[in-house]
């Protein structure tokens, strides 16, 4: 056993009163039982006292995600591109005007660019309907908030997966808000369809759907999109509206990352 010096018991006993200035606001904050225990077990205060003496641990910062090559990125933008000249009129170099990264959150993505001068019901025209795919709107596209046009190109990656993200499956869009993702909004779910059908001949959601959290009519309504893959003579793609509190195991959301323009 170590014998304390002089020192160190004049730092104990100046610590001891601390303690005992502090106890009447820390005493409040127990219950009847733990002071009646410890009144009748003396002995069993210096172990309490010193388990209650912790020092706090550090925050942990959540890690960010973990990133990875991404492979077949070069084919999906010359897609891309050609898509965007044959059916948007708009021709472009995407490696010139965006500063595009060469490791993203998936190995393989979707390119979705926006050349900024669409509104809704000019993606779903020129990006859909020109592919000769039926549209069916539960409600007018135009009238959705966010269908203006955006007035700068835009470039973003989502994952190129036939379903939506799998961590926002099951997740209302009112929940899906809360996440502090961006998700695809309507018309970059339109021209996300769009090039995925012109680079593979297939189509988004063919078993679940895809809501779109931001996209909403006036009356709060939310909107979601899927491919409904009937017989030849009523396959379409459907762009719905329901409760922004709804929930369904088949539905999700896709994160859209974002691409910054070069200086």
């Amino acid at each position: 056993m170590i014998t304390p010096s002089g020192t160190q018991y004049m730092r104990i006993y100046n610590f001891g009163l601390m303690v005992a200035k502090k106890m009447p606001t820390m005493l409040p904050e127990l219950s009847e039982d733990v002071i009646a225990y410890y009144e009748q077990n003396h002995d069993k205060i210096k172990e309490a006292v010193i388990r209650g003496f912790t020092i706090p641990q550090k925050e942990t910062v959540p890690a960010p995600p973990e990133v990875v090559t991404v492979t077949n990125l070069d084919w999906w933008i010359d897609k891309t591109q050609k898509f965007t000249k044959e059916y948007l009129g708009v021709d472009i170099d995407l490696r010139e005007r965006f500063d595009i990264p060469a490791e993203l959150r998936w190995d393989s993505v979707i390119p979705i660019f926006d050349p900024g001068n669409l509104n809704n019901k000019d993606a779903v025209h020129n990006a859909l309907r020109s592919q000769k795919l039926v549209v069916f709107e539960e409600s007018e596209v135009s009238l959705y908030s966010g269908s203006e046009p955006s007035g700068t190109p835009t470039l973003h990656f989502i994952e190129k997966s036939v379903r939506p993200n799998r961590e926002s499956m099951n997740l209302s869009p009112d929940t899906l808000r809360t996440t502090g993702e961006n998700y695809l909004d309507m018309r970059g779910y339109v021209l996300a369809m769009a090039v995925y059908h012109f680079a593979t001949g297939k189509y988004l959601d063919t078993e679940t759907f895809t809501w779109f959290p931001e996209s909403r009519m006036p009356g709060e309504n939310v909107g979601c999109g899927f491919w409904f893959p009937g017989d030849s003579s009523n396959c379409l793609v459907g762009l719905y509206l329901s409760y922004p509190s709804n929930r369904n195991d088949h539905g999700g959301a896709r994160v859209a990352i974002a691409v910054p323009l070069k200086p």
